[in-house]
């Protein structure tokens, strides 16, 4: 009837429409959802009298590592940044004090996301006089986040969203 030839080859063209349509479904299915670059914030509260809670919203990407620089304007100086302990990274920090800005870089083997897909910087504590006021913004270009697969991702610009300004309410106390 059919030649042995003709055979393999309608079993093989069989077989590359069934992986093709697999490859398509399964990329669907697994591939991570993006977010629009433009929707990613940066979110400040004020936990403590002395102290901001950090979060990045919106990330979109499985994020593994980063860096980000921020800028502190006001009468304050960072005294010490709290990184969250639900994710074994490794953590550090580089303050300018002359600039008053300071630079995070994370790394892990693991995603860095919290459980609603955010990415928590951390908890920033602040020295300063009782009543000051300051925030901390994003520089342009600072946040770069390394994905699944080692691909980096430069995220240009971050909104703010939270408080846009902060105060040093008691500096007797240690929060």
């Amino acid at each position: 009837m059919y030649k042995k030839g003709y055979q393999q080859e309608m079993q093989l063209k069989k077989f590359v429409n069934v992986l093709s349509v697999a490859s398509i479904s399964a990329a669907t299915i697994v591939a991570p959802a993006y977010a629009d670059i433009s929707d990613v914030k940066l979110n400040g509260q004020q936990v403590g009298d002395k102290t901001v809670q950090l979060v990045i919203e919106n990330v979109g990407y499985i994020v593994k590592a980063y860096e980000i620089k921020l800028k502190i304007k006001g009468d304050v100086e960072l005294s010490n940044v709290t990184f969250p302990t639900n994710v074994t990274g490794h953590y550090i920090y580089d303050k300018d004090k002359d600039k008053n800005e300071v630079t995070l870089y994370v790394t892990s083997k693991e995603s860095l996301l919290d459980s609603n897909d955010n990415l928590v910087i951390g908890s920033f504590t602040f020295k300063g006089n009782t009543g000051e006021t300051f925030n901390i913004k994003p520089e342009n270009n600072s946040l770069k986040i390394v994905t699944t697969g080692n691909v980096e991702k430069k995220i240009p610009t971050l909104s703010v969203s939270g408080g846009d300004e902060f105060v040093i309410k008691d500096t007797n106390y240690c929060g």
